[in-house]
């Protein structure tokens, strides 16, 4: 028998794609094979989206001949169609499509439903149920369960899991509330609130370790420990108080807190509370706190008597509470010198001083005391008894003035002198005598009535030149002793004290000399008008013509001012300028000289301290490099002379100035962006007319800051200004000195424009390390020496501010070489360094340096960070 002939396959029919969750496909169709047209393999293809690019692709391998359905894995957020196809060895058959099925998105889950919560009365637990609504694209990973206790501001998790329902072990007395949220990768849903179910609470257990502690006798706070039992819980606690051992009373009922402040209580008595807890369910048992103790009334004011055996006894009114001493003190009221106080036990009224000093006026005060040491409590001491007061001569008087070893001037040979009258009964001075001594000389001076001062005239006394002189006094009061003789009545002599009679010394200029303009010095302001500002302009013609306006200081040689004549002043017209004066002292020698100047408006400009007195006379110089003067300018020369007997004297001389002004300089400023400073040189052009140049110093004008960075430069002398700011707008002003200290000064615009940072560290600051600055920085700045201090009834800290300033900078780098990197690690080993930022900031600092090396670019090495602390140092 033949063998059957077999066919190409039919198509299969019924297509059908589905999704079956939001990343799984199932593809299913109906397979007509039969023996002339079998199946070998069903071929499943799948396009996704649609457009020119959609592809169709095979799903897995081709399936066997029998399968009528395929489950395929796809990503969501996509549409997608399959094709089955039919095959034997004899051909394929007609592809047959299914629709398309769009995958969407998924999304954050669909909120629970139908949430209810339900107290079980038997065994206090909350239980909570509701309805999971998930759907493809929001299907559930997880549900949350969240709880919030009495009102509280957040909720917290107690559950997760894809359950519908959660059992919640509530606790009695608190207030519960439920949020249920379902979640999934793609986030939360809305949450879903239960109501309020409150679970009642239990009485309260008593608290315990109640304790007072004072902090003022107007202010004590009392504190307790809370019983913190779960279900328990206390809404309020109750206080109440006792004062001096009577009724209790209701002083606060407050919230659930451990401690309460009492303000209300008062010195001199004592107090107790006591605290319970308060809730829904009622009140606890109390808790007792101790006895406090507040200051004791002070008693009254003391007064007393002397007895015939010169003690004292004193008394006072006392009826204050909680007293366990009383203290006592006495008072010297002649010297105002206080006794230790005296401690009697118990409540005292009176007190008997058998120590009290016989011949003194004495006043008392007391005050009431409770306990012992540093914690006893004090009351304010009393007013202070009236005086007690014995009867006696005076003390001996105490010496105000002259100071002890004081000089008199001999001007008239007059001194005065003055004391403090002593009496121990209180009464005025009715008499005093002053005793003077010299030698083996002495005499005696009345004083009568209540003066306590006399004028002494020392000639008349017969007192020599350079002599010194002791001197005392007694004084006498209301008491007499006997009607005589009088001294019987006074004091004892009081200390002695010694003066010295001296001749002042003089003092007069030799030069400059007072030989010069002699005209009215009311003309003079027009005279010198042609002055520039620090003498930098030209004087014009016709200003200062010292044939015309300056003559000798005596014109006809007779020694006499001439009528309508000025006064004289010394013409000054070359520096430096001589200094000499004649120096007379017949009671010493001189001690110090001090030359001081003065500008015409009496501002002082300079001042020096000369050398010693050689053969009568004082010499000394003024530089340009001390002081150097404007020119057409006037000034005061003021010598003052000190001698060892301590006396002064003085001697001025105006004089004029008239110099020639020195060559201008101009400057050369060059350059170095590398290592970040600048050259200067200055240039004296001999064409010029003017002085010859004796110096030139240069200064750095940066704001209002002026800073002398070079002295005495020499004509074409190159100076290195290494700290010059970067990117900054500033100024060099260089000043050129002749030898007479004329100057002339010009501000020269100075830039330096970098991209680097710099930071120059080594012995003499000659290093330099650099680097590209990038675009960070950072600056922290403190006050260093703040102190805050907390005080009792003060709502608000103390500061005390000792000054002081912190600054400290993070500054970042990109770094070109090696060579840069280890520059930059250099200058941290190095105390002290000079920082340059880009920003035009230059100051002292040390260097902390962190390096990055970034092997990815080789056209840099890597960046680097410096974190730089300012310190104290000169001027840069």
């Amino acid at each position: 028998m033949a063998d059957k002939k077999t066919y190409a396959p039919k198509p299969v029919t019924g297509v059908q794609l589905k999704a079956v969750s939001a990343s799984k496909l199932r593809a299913s169709w109906v397979n007509h094979k039969s023996t002339a047209r079998p199946y070998d393999q069903i071929i499943v293809q799948m396009k996704t989206d649609s457009g020119k690019k959609a592809k169709w692709k095979t799903c897995g391998k081709a399936v066997s001949g029998s399968t009528s359905k395929l489950d395929i894995s796809v990503k969501a957020g996509h549409k997608y169609r399959v094709r089955v196809i039919a095959k034997n060895s004899k051909g394929k058959a007609k592809a047959v499509y299914s629709g398309t099925v769009n995958i969407p998105r998924p999304n954050a889950p669909k909120p629970v439903s139908g949430l209810v919560a339900k107290k079980d009365e038997k065994t206090g637990r909350i239980e909570l149920r509701w309805k999971n609504n998930e759907s493809l694209n929001r299907e559930y990973s997880e549900v949350y369960v969240y709880v919030r206790t009495d009102g509280g501001e957040e909720f917290e998790e107690v559950s997760s899991s894809k359950a519908a329902s959660y059992v919640y072990d509530a606790v009695p007395g608190h207030t519960y509330k439920f949020r249920v949220e379902a979640h999934n990768d793609k986030g939360f849903s809305s949450p879903v609130y239960s109501g309020d179910i409150k679970i009642a609470p239990l009485k309260p257990l008593a608290p315990s370790d109640a304790e007072a502690d004072r902090v003022s006798d107007g202010s004590h706070i009392v504190s307790w420990r809370r019983d913190v039992t779960a279900g328990r819980g206390a809404t309020a606690m109750v206080v109440q108080r006792s004062t001096d051992g009577g009724a209790w009373s209701l002083v606060a009922e407050v919230g659930a807190v451990d401690s309460w402040t009492d303000n209300g209580t008062a010195a001199n008595h004592s107090y107790r509370w006591r605290v319970c807890a308060r809730n829904s369910a009622g009140d606890s048992p109390f808790a007792l706190t101790g006895t406090a103790v507040t200051t004791p009334a002070a008693p009254g004011t003391p007064s007393g008597d002397r007895l015939g055996d010169g003690t004292a006894t004193i008394r006072f009114s006392n009826t204050a509470r909680n007293v366990t001493a009383v203290e006592v003190q006495r008072y010297d009221a002649d010297y105002g010198e206080w006794a230790d106080p005296v401690s009697l036990a118990g409540l005292q009224a009176s007190y008997h001083d058998a120590a009290a000093p016989v011949d003194a006026v004495l006043q008392y005060r007391a005050r009431n005391v409770h306990g012992e040491g540093t914690g006893a409590l004090r009351s304010a001491w009393t007013a202070l008894s009236p005086r007690i007061v014995p009867k006696g001569r005076p003390k001996a008087p105490l010496l105000l003035s002259p100071e002890a070893r004081a000089v008199v001037r001999d001007d008239g040979m007059s001194v005065e002198v003055s004391w403090r009258h002593n009496p121990v009964d209180g009464s005025a001075q009715t008499a005093a005598q002053v005793r003077v001594a010299w030698g083996s000389a002495s005499r005696t001076v009345a004083v009568s009535g209540p003066a306590a001062s006399c004028r002494l005239d020392l000639a008349a006394l017969g007192v020599p030149l350079n002599t010194q002189v002791s001197w005392s006094v007694r004084t006498r009061g209301a008491y007499r002793a006997t009607a005589a003789p009088d001294n019987d009545n006074m004091s004892p002599w009081s200390e002695t004290r010694a003066m010295t009679v001296c001749r002042a010394p003089s003092v007069a200029f030799v030069l400059p000399g007072a030989s010069g303009y002699f005209g009215d010095p009311s003309e003079l302001d027009g005279i010198l008008s042609g002055g520039g500002e620090g003498g930098t302009e030209d004087v014009e013609e016709g200003d200062f013509d010292q044939d015309e306006d300056f003559v000798p200081a005596d014109p006809d040689g007779d020694g006499e001012d001439e009528p309508g004549e000025g006064l004289p002043y010394a013409l000054v017209a070359d520096f430096p300028l001589a200094l000499l004066l004649d120096y007379t002292d017949e009671s010493g020698a001189l001690a110090q000289c001090t030359l001081s100047v003065a500008d015409a408006t009496g501002a002082g400009v300079y001042s020096c301290d000369l050398g010693a007195a050689e053969g009568g006379q004082i010499a000394g110089e003024l530089n340009r490099r001390q002081w150097a003067p404007e020119n057409n300018a006037r000034y005061t020369l003021t010598a003052t002379v000190r001698s060892t007997t301590s006396l002064t004297a003085q001697a001025s001389i105006d004089i004029l100035t008239d110099f020639d002004l020195p060559k201008r300089a101009s400057l050369e400023i060059e350059a170095d962006r590398e290592r970040g400073w600048l050259s200067l040189t200055p240039r004296v052009a001999d064409y010029q007319d003017g002085a010859d140049v004796d110096g030139i110093d240069i200064w750095r004008v940066t704001g209002s800051e002026q800073v002398l960075i070079a002295s005495d430069l020499a004509d074409g002398e190159v100076f290195t200004d290494r700290f010059a700011p970067l990117n900054t707008e500033f100024a060099y002003r260089t000043a050129v000195y002749s030898r007479a200290g004329t100057y002339r000064t010009v501000d020269h615009p100075g830039s330096l424009k970098t991209p680097y940072a710099f930071v120059y560290y080594g012995e003499g600051l000659e290093r330099v390390a650099r680097g590209m600055h990038s675009p960070t920085e950072s600056a922290a700045l403190s006050r260093t020496r703040r102190r805050y201090e907390e005080y009792a009834g003060r709502p608000w800290p103390v500061l005390y501010d000792g000054g002081g300033r912190s600054e400290e900078r993070t500054i970042g780098f990109n770094v070109k070489t090696a060579e840069e990197a280890a520059a930059l690690a250099e200058a941290m080993d190095w105390g002290r360094c000079v920082c340059k930022t880009l920003t035009g900031s230059v100051f002292w600092c040390t260097v902390d340096i962190d390096l990055d090396a970034d092997l990815r670019y080789p056209t840099r090495w890597g960046t680097a960070s410096a974190k730089v602390k300012r310190i104290d140092g000169g001027a840069l």
